[in-house]
């Protein structure tokens, strides 16, 4: 990477004019190229893209500046309790088993979350007490339509940072399997309500529809605060620190609060 001596006297600046060294590419494209609109092997593209913004010291920055990281934790914390309580209520073995290993999942997500921020140095608040919810499956309820909503936004973005080569091949290895798993996780989940609704007399039936109508209520309902208050936060001059995600940043597709 070459870099101007008069550029680097402005701290606030960082620039590099990169060679065709480095990269991993072969043939015509040998060996750093960046082009997202060549006939070049996507992965490749990404690679080299990555190494450059890690050339840049830009890389870790952009992992700390996503204002996604104590929601994520959050959520998966609170996914984690909500999904692992109702399997305490479920008397069918097989049923509660894999309503377990559901919840063992959403575990294992926060620990490679943490383990993601500690690597990358990444400052977050104190964790809130995780309370037991007092209405089991109305919680399960609540975890798997967020889960819903969490993946229309989240495998989207992680697609694009995949492709566009925002995030290191290394990030994007690592979050890879859990990706999978929160595609298994709903796929589990809407067969659940399906299954669960089948099998309820036809007067629970009604009643089972109205706590999902509850649950969904309450999501749009805490969607639309997030949005006034960041809409709020960019009028006063603070601006929400998510302001410029997409949904006002992923708060809006990755929260989802604890209602007790």
């Amino acid at each position: 990477m070459l870099q101007s001596s008069l550029l680097s006297m402005l701290p606030e600046i960082r620039h590099g004019f990169f060679t065709r060294d480095g990269g991993v590419s072969d043939g015509f494209y040998a060996s750093l190229n960046a082009g997202l609109g060549s006939r070049d092997a996507p992965e490749r593209v990404a690679e080299n893209r990555a190494r450059m913004a890690a050339a840049l010291g830009v890389a870790r920055d952009r992992l700390v500046s996503l204002p996604i990281w104590d929601i994520a934790m959050q959520t998966e914390g609170n996914a984690s309790l909500r999904v692992l309580s109702y399997a305490e209520t479920i008397e069918d073995p097989l049923l509660r088993e894999a309503v377990e290993i559901d919840g063992f999942e959403e575990t294992r997500h926060k620990q490679v979350l943490s383990n993601l921020v500690q690597a990358y140095g990444i400052p977050l608040a104190p964790e809130p007490e995780y309370l037991r919810p007092r209405h089991p499956e109305w919680a399960f309820l609540l975890a798997g339509f967020c889960e819903c909503v969490d993946t229309f936004f989240a495998f989207g973005l992680f697609a694009l940072a995949k492709r566009s080569g925002f995030f290191p091949p290394a990030l994007v290895d690592t979050f890879e399997p859990v990706v999978q798993e929160e595609g298994r996780h709903i796929l589990f989940f809407v067969n659940w309500v399906a299954w669960h609704r089948r099998n309820l007399p036809l007067w629970q039936r009604v009643l089972f529809a109205a706590k999902i109508f509850s649950v969904w209520a309450f999501l749009i309902w805490e969607r639309i605060g997030i949005a006034l208050d960041g809409a709020r936060g960019a009028q006063a001059g603070t601006g929400a620190p998510d302001n410029n995600f997409v949904f006002t940043g992923s708060k809006g597709a990755l929260t989802c609060r604890p209602l007790h």
